[in-house]
């Protein structure tokens, strides 16, 4: 991870969407996908949607993207009672 890129919070209710094949190659990553989720603390906006930049790298629950870095949450749908 670059701790040179901002660190811009925690992103809860996350989920990923894949980019295509030519972003990786552009962009020289192998990740291939953005973050869309719900954004606890980012300096600038605080709380609400966010989706991030393409994901260069993932350490655990710390991603870095083009331009910061984020802490992953909770998973969207990790807090939904199981229904039987």
């Amino acid at each position: 991870m670059s701790k040179m890129k901002l660190y811009k919070g925690t992103i809860d209710s996350w989920y990923t969407v894949g980019v295509p094949e030519s972003f990786n190659s552009k962009y020289g990553v192998n990740e291939g996908y953005v973050v869309h989720g719900r954004s606890v603390d980012h300096p600038q906006f605080g709380g609400g949607a966010i989706r991030t930049s393409i994901v260069m790298s993932r350490d655990g629950n710390e991603i870095e993207t083009l331009n910061s870095r984020y802490t992953l949450g909770a998973e969207y749908g990790s807090d939904m009672n199981e229904q039987g």
